[in-house]
């Protein structure tokens, strides 16, 4: 038999498609001391089955910046609702740490969106978990859970983490459409 290639019938099919998304911008106003600042950015390029992310996201204040992280990373699709992805992650605030980024990223049962990866970094390996999931409870307004959990291989007495469940954050959105 005889497959035909897709891009050959659609040429629109190669071209890249990019894509800016921010999750949240949003500064909070306080009378006591600074202003604090919270973002979270995607900034990606898709083309076929490989997609490139600049992702950035942190918290700041008029004096400072107290956390900072940028990852680069690279996802290439081995199933239809699973990536593989390669990167690697600069966290600049609140210590200075370069990392390599390696996992999967994909669509498990009932629409849960998982974010699995692990980060190298000056022999220390941590891995984390990032998980999502919408609600719809009526037409217009959504219930959007997330839960990321961080597990750490070994202690590192540096930055004074101990070996095992590191940090767990989850959170309730309901937005309205």
């Amino acid at each position: 038999s005889h497959m035909t290639d897709m891009s050959m019938m659609h040429p629109e099919m190669n071209k890249p498609i990019i894509g800016v998304n921010f999750d949240y911008l949003k500064k909070k106003k306080n009378p006591d001391t600074a202003d604090v600042y919270h973002w979270d950015f995607t900034a990606e390029v898709l083309s076929g089955n490989h997609r490139f992310e600049l992702v950035s996201e942190g918290k700041a204040n008029d004096d400072a910046t107290d956390e900072s992280l940028l990852q680069a990373i690279y996802r290439r699709g081995f199933s239809p609702f699973w990536d593989w992805q390669i990167g690697v992650q600069s966290t600049i605030e609140p210590f200075q740490q370069d990392s390599i980024l390696f996992g999967v990223v994909g669509v498990m049962p009932y629409y849960i969106e998982l974010d699995s990866y692990v980060l190298l970094a000056d022999g220390a390996a941590s891995w984390h978990v990032k998980l999502d999931y919408e609600l719809l409870v009526t037409q217009n307004m959504q219930l959007m859970l997330d839960s990321e959990t961080t597990f750490y291989a070994q202690n590192n007495a540096a930055l004074l983490q101990g070996a095992g469940l590191s940090s767990m954050k989850n959170g309730v959105r309901l937005a309205f459409k």
